[in-house]
């Protein structure tokens, strides 16, 4: 159980990184987006 259960978090651990990564790369554009949109109406 022990060799199964490290399998099974190997899974989720190397599944969620690019998961992760993805989201964190869409949140900084879409800030950065909106910050030029801010500073391009003044």
């Amino acid at each position: 159980m022990s060799d199964l259960e490290n399998f099974i978090w190997y899974l989720v651990g190397y599944g969620t990184m690019p998961v992760i990564f993805a989201f964190g790369f869409a949140a900084t554009a879409t800030a950065a987006c909106f910050l030029l949109e801010l500073m391009g109406k003044e």
